[in-house]
């Protein structure tokens, strides 16, 4: 199971939240690749990490599109790969489905209609606990909107978890031992390129 963090999500009109869900890998791995890499100036390095890296996450991409639930055609349109390389010379890789507003013109009709559909994803990660329902619902509920359900957490006890997908976290099992292959096959790649020039 992946471990998910809570985040603030900042848009241009609101602050939510979302979650970020953080895998780790075998260093002893990726330190064997990275030793192969130290005949070239850091800065080669740096580009041959971050096109393995890229092309191991369009692979997780793809694995996480086929693991979704089938009808979520808005959260598979909206998962990304995004590669970064810092002024400190860190690279940063992520998978995820894309959070904040959807351009104008775009949005659907309902609440969070306009949203991007990364702010739920999580849901269908882990799913959900829905409440049992009870008689007397109809009347507790009058007048209270959401609220309604503050203080009754005890009738989760039993049900049982919806839309347990796991897509991410079966992507990133899927696609884990095939990490090190990639950044050996851009550094394979880019030694191909330099003999050649």
């Amino acid at each position: 199971m992946p471990r998910f963090l809570r985040r603030k999500e900042r848009t241009p009109t609101r602050i939510g939240t979302g979650y970020t869900a953080q895998f780790t890998f075998d260093p002893e791995d990726v330190r064997k690749v990275i030793d192969a890499m130290q005949e070239w100036p850091e800065g080669i390095r740096q580009q041959i990490v971050r096109k393995g890296l890229g092309k191991w996450g369009k692979g997780v991409v793809t694995s996480a599109k086929r693991f979704a639930y089938a009808k979520a055609h808005n959260t598979k349109r909206a998962m990304i790969q995004v590669t970064r390389k810092y002024k400190s010379g860190v690279i940063w890789s992520a998978v995820g489905v894309s959070t904040g507003l959807k351009p104008r013109g775009t949005e659907t009709k309902g609440r969070y209609g306009d949203m991007l559909p990364g702010w739920r994803s999580h849901f269908y990660e882990v799913g959900w606990t829905p409440y049992a329902a009870r008689d007397g619902d109809k009347a507790l509920r009058k007048g209270k909107g959401r609220a309604w359900r503050k203080g009754l957490r005890k009738r989760l006890t039993g049900q049982p978890r919806r839309y347990q997908l796991q897509y991410m976290a079966k992507a990133y099992a899927t696609n884990v031992s095939r990490l090190s292959p990639a950044l050996e096959a851009a550094l394979a790649d880019f030694t191909r390129k330099v003999t050649r020039g």
